[in-house]
């Protein structure tokens, strides 16, 4: 935790995880829509390109990898021993949306990196512009 805390510090920007918590019992007939109701998530993340193995093709067959997908690496929240409703714990792919600086990316995979199998190191996520 001590080594992605201070490569996050290092290398890391700011990023927002976004979560539509809209449900269907929010519906209003009157007006026929649902509103959004959206929470957000500040955290520290770091930012890659992917390479595409097929040298140039805008997708890579049988993969969720396409043409201007990128890596994301994200520190969960740290653990102060109270459990908090308000954390990200979790990302959802196809659900949730990360943005960074003006840029909101949608996220296909995630992943969580925990060797001890008790807290999250960290998130790695694909996502796409």
């Amino acid at each position: 935790m001590r080594v992605v805390k201070k490569e996050m510090d290092r290398y890391g920007c700011d990023v927002t995880i976004i979560r539509d918590i809209s449900s269907e019992s929010d519906y209003d007939p009157v007006t026929g829509t649902t509103p959004q109701n959206i929470e957000e998530y500040p955290c520290r993340g770091i930012l890659f390109d992917l390479t595409l193995q097929s040298n140039g093709d805008g997708y890579k067959h049988n993969t969720l990898i396409s043409q201007g997908d990128k890596q994301l690496f994200i520190q969960p929240p740290e653990d102060d021993g109270w459990y908090q409703d308000n954390e990200a714990t979790t990302i959802i792919p196809n659900k949730d949306s990360i943005r960074i600086g003006d840029k909101l990316y949608k996220v296909i995979t995630f992943k969580q990196i925990n060797p001890s199998t008790q807290d999250s190191v960290l998130f790695e996520c694909y996502v796409r512009e």
